[in-house]
Parts: C-alpha cells; sequence; structure tokens
C-alpha cells in the first residue's frame, strides 16, 4: 500500500487544515453524505476496525504528505505489529514515495517479497 486513506476522519481534517476549510464546513459536509449515502464514518476507520486483518502489508507514506495523514498510517502500524511493515519516505508528497527514492523503494519491496517467499520459484 502507499500512503492509503486508513481513517476517513483524519484524512478529512486533515485536508480540511490544509486547505482552510472551517471545521463546521468539513462536519456539515460530513452530515450531508452521512445522509444522502448512509456513510458510517465510525466504520471507515480501519485505524481502530482492524480486526481480522492477518495478511502480511508492507505501508509506504511519504513523510511530506498532503493529502492524507502520515500519523494514520503510523497508528495502523502500532495497532498491528508484525502484520504492517512501515515504510516512511523523506521528501515525498502524497504517492510519491518511488518517485522520492526510487533505490530504497525499490530494495525494500524486493527484500519484503523475498522474506515471504513472493515471487520466488516453487520449491
Amino acid at each position: 500500500l502507499e500512503a492509503p486513506v486508513l481513517d476517513w476522519n483524519a484524512t478529512l481534517a486533515y485536508r480540511s487544515r490544509v486547505l482552510g476549510v472551517p471545521p463546521i464546513g468539513t462536519w456539515l459536509g460530513k452530515q450531508v453524505a452521512r445522509m444522502r449515502a448512509r456513510l458510517d464514518w465510525d466504520q471507515l476507520d480501519r485505524v481502530t476496525h482492524h480486526e481480522g486483518v492477518t495478511a502480511p502489508i508492507l505501508l509506504f507514506h511519504g513523510l511530506h504528505d498532503q493529502v492524507v495523514p502520515v500519523a494514520t498510517s503510523e497508528a495502523y502500524a502500532r495497532s498491528l505489529p508484525g502484520v504492517v511493515t512501515l515504510v516512511r519516505i523523506e521528501h515525498a508528497n502524497h504517492v510519491e514515495a518511488w518517485n522520492a527514492d526510487p533505490v530504497r523503494y525499490a530494495a525494500t519491496l524486493n527484500q519484503w517479497c523475498a522474506a515471504r517467499g513472493i515471487g520466488s520459484a516453487p520449491r
């Protein structure tokens, strides 16, 4: 995964701050979305509701992401130790981890896959 939206509440709050949207505007927008689309904002928080996740996850997140807060990826990794491998990439904005450091990205991905037997020849 790269810079996934793991908690829509945190992401919308973050984006609102980045864009200068007053909190009341964000709250009203969420209420309208809740009513029209019957969204349960609590269920859109995968950081809190991570039960049942057992597959290994490699998660890249740029430290200068202006769309999704890196704090949600950090909280997700803390909530699933041994399942989530978080790789923080300096100088990367949203989904720019590879662009910011292609050598490290490729090496990390290759090592992570190799350690799990992904992509290796069958034995």
